[in-house]
């Protein structure tokens, strides 16, 4: 008689949990589980890189103020007010005419606290920002660089910064992933590194 009740409870419970759903479970960190989400606070960022569409919508996308320099004009504009950044025309991509630009830009707002760059103008943009930051009236206590570039480059050393590389041959979103990643306020420690798209 035990045996047949217990049988019979079991079945009762098998039919049960196969007519419910699990419970939603959630992740020690509080998210849906296969679900990974940062807070990521609002920057200013300064995107120095041709064609890097990608970078400049997912900075958008986390709320950043974005700055991007570009040669067309008319497309330049059409596409900061389509994703909501701002639009800086240069005549060539040069470290003479990016640096002016990233002057305008510091200019209008007080700061610039990412900067991704191409590994060829790395150390004249790097340079150039490092002066327009020593000129606020307060230590910056947050900066990161992220350099572009089909091969590794000498990338210079900055207190107060982050400096890492990504070597790709196209910007897509894989890079633009890695862009957010080393601008996470939790990667302060990662610096000097190098990620292999190839």
């Amino acid at each position: 008689m035990a045996d047949n009740y217990l049988e019979k409870k079991f079945e009762e419970y098998a039919a049960a949990k196969a007519g419910r759903r699990a419970p939603h479970r959630l992740s020690p960190a509080g998210n849906r589980q296969g679900v990974v989400e940062f807070k990521f606070p609002r920057r200013r960022v300064v995107v120095a890189v041709p064609d890097a569409d990608a970078v400049i919508e997912a900075f958008c996308n986390a709320g950043c103020q974005v700055a991007f320099c570009g040669t067309d004009i008319d497309g330049g504009q059409a596409y900061a007010e389509a994703v909501g950044a701002q639009f800086n025309p240069v005549n060539e991509f040069c470290a003479e005419t990016l640096c002016r630009a990233m002057s305008r830009v510091m200019k209008a707002w007080r700061d610039i606290e990412i900067v991704i760059c191409t590994a060829g103008m790395a150390p004249a943009i790097i340079s150039h920002w490092r002066t327009l930051r020593s000129a606020l009236p307060m230590e910056p206590d947050y900066g990161r660089v992220v350099v572009i570039g089909s091969n590794t480059a000498e990338i210079p050393a900055i207190p107060n910064a982050t400096v890492n590389a990504i070597v790709c041959r196209d910007i897509d979103n894989a890079v633009a992933s890695a862009c957010l990643f080393f601008a996470l306020p939790e990667c302060g420690a990662v610096s000097g590194q190098t990620i292999s798209t190839l």
